[in-house]
């Protein structure tokens, strides 16, 4: 291996074990003080660099999560999730994707309530299965805001101040998801209710809804 000068202390050296550069500060006399691997690999082939997007590189640091539920639904009857949002600067930077086999409509709502301890638990999962950390997103079927989950089918559902942001309506076979992340994500706000209805619009219409986000830290 061989060292490529750089401006004043710093040397740069390639790791052949981990097709990775490793960048070396060192001190008056030329000892090391500190290394720093620098971010992206390259292909051990081609050179060519490896790189993932910012969403894919949450995933694995364990700070993504996802919740998915699906029913079969008469016609006006609906998937509700609700939950509140942290009182934190980890904001959750979401994706809402939702399919349905016949009509049917979806409305994301920002300040809406609902009674609690009703409704049942839908727990957060962490998108990478080797992490124990816990979402920060709330939810309080049991009667209590707990972190790490959201509550399904909450009742006293009450929307009437609420702010809806986002309604999208499916028709037969259509989803609502799958854009470029840019388009499609929404960054909530901290310490905040939020209740998603999904509303069938046919009898034996296959429904599902899937929120998919990772938790950032505003700086």
């Amino acid at each position: 291996m061989t060292f490529h000068p750089v401006p004043n202390n710093l040397r740069l050296l390639f790791d052949d074990s981990k097709s990775q550069y490793v960048l070396y500060v060192l001190d008056s006399d030329g000892a090391v003080q500190s290394t720093h691997r620098v971010s992206g690999r390259l292909d051990s082939a081609t050179g060519a660099a490896n790189s993932i997007d910012y969403a894919h590189h949450e995933i694995h640091s364990g700070s993504s999560y996802a919740v998915h539920t699906a029913a079969t639904l008469a016609s006006a009857a609906t998937i509700t999730v609700a939950f509140k949002t942290a009182d934190s600067a980890a904001w959750p930077h979401m994706i809402v994707s939702a399919r349905s086999s016949g009509e049917s409509n979806l409305k994301l709502y920002e300040g809406g309530t609902w009674t609690t301890s009703s409704g049942s638990a839908l727990t957060c999962h962490n998108r990478n299965r080797n992490s124990s950390n816990t979402s920060g997103i709330l939810g309080d079927s049991t009667g209590t805001f707990t972190a790490g989950v959201m509550v399904k089918g909450p009742t006293g559902v009450n929307v009437g101040a609420a702010t809806l942001f986002c309604e999208q309506h499916l028709g037969s076979g259509r989803n609502v998801g799958g854009e470029a992340r840019g388009v499609s994500e929404w960054i909530l706000k901290a310490n905040t209710n939020y209740v998603f209805v999904f509303t069938s619009e046919a009898n034996s219409n296959d429904c599902q809804i899937h929120l998919d986000w990772y938790e950032h830290t505003n700086i």
